[in-house]
């Protein structure tokens, strides 16, 4: 997964681009779910899924206003 850090910003419209985002959506998933599993955050299934959601997909549409 190496290439995903030294794309220019050309690369980020390619088709290998979602390699790159998938990456990132699972490291995520993985600090989140480290979090319950410490007891650092409830595990409220419905919260854990909107703030997932919220961060990968509707900040996007936000910011791009689709």
């Amino acid at each position: 997964m190496q290439p995903c850090f030294h794309r220019d910003a050309t690369d980020s419209r390619g088709f290998l681009s979602y390699a790159c985002h998938d990456y990132y959506r699972r490291i995520l998933c993985n600090l989140v779910g480290t979090w319950v599993e410490d007891g650092e955050y409830p595990q409220d299934e419905k919260r854990l899924e909107q703030i997932i959601r919220n961060i990968c997909y509707d900040n996007a549409i936000a910011y791009f206003g689709f």
